[in-house]
């Protein structure tokens, strides 16, 4: 395995364009990782490319002079529904992953819950039934990344269904497979190892960072 960079940049500021995400508009993948490169970074988050071989995206790496740092990966887990799709979707990013040298990804529920797009941080409209439905589906879709090699890193996230502070706690406590770590903080929790939530997404929710 490659020893993990300190920082790994994530894209996400050329894929925003007038004000929404945007992927289409943005630049062409190879001159976004030179301008990152260039920013002075050695390292971005993994996201191989639609129709693009993981061989072929390391090479894309080299050429530009960075290296593969956790990606992300997220679904709508309160759709029982769409779990099967999550679950295959989930375990080709972590083969991609693991083909790349890397033993941890970034999972998170997905946008789209219109009551905290509205009331963002504040934890509105919580549902114990619907968070039960949301640890069993991504429980689920962690075993299967989980079972590729690469461990699945809760990312808890204003605007989804796993925003406030008892939101985060009760998934990292009812899921049993590791499913969560950090390079900054321990955290105690059956069957996973450490947590790492950006400062934004904590410090908007209520919790206190990682530091």
């Amino acid at each position: 395995m490659i020893s993990a960079p300190l920082v790994g940049f994530n894209p996400l500021p050329w894929f925003y364009i007038d004000g929404g995400f945007n992927r289409a508009a943005a630049p062409p993948i190879d001159v976004i990782y030179r301008e990152i490169h260039d920013a002075g970074f050695g390292a971005v988050h993994a996201e191989v490319p639609e129709g693009m071989s993981v061989s072929d995206y390391r090479g894309l790496l080299t050429d530009v002079g960075l290296e593969p740092a956790p990606g992300y990966f997220s679904a709508a887990f309160s759709n029982s529904a769409a779990t099967a799709a999550a679950t295959e979707a989930g375990i080709r990013v972590a083969n991609e992953h693991a083909q790349l040298g890397l033993e941890r990804i970034f999972i998170a529920d997905g946008f789209g819950a219109p009551a905290r797009s509205a009331t963002p941080a504040q934890g509105v409209d919580g549902d114990a039934g619907r968070l039960r439905t949301i640890i069993d589906n991504l429980g689920t879709v962690a075993a299967a990344m989980t079972a590729e090699g690469v461990m699945p890193c809760l990312h808890q996230h204003v605007g989804t269904w796993i925003e406030s502070p008892d939101e985060l706690i009760s998934v990292l406590d009812s899921i049993p497979t590791p499913c969560c770590c950090s390079d900054r903080t321990p955290v105690t929790s059956p069957g996973l190892a450490r947590i790492r939530a950006s400062s934004f997404a904590v410090t908007g929710s209520g919790s206190e960072p990682c530091t």
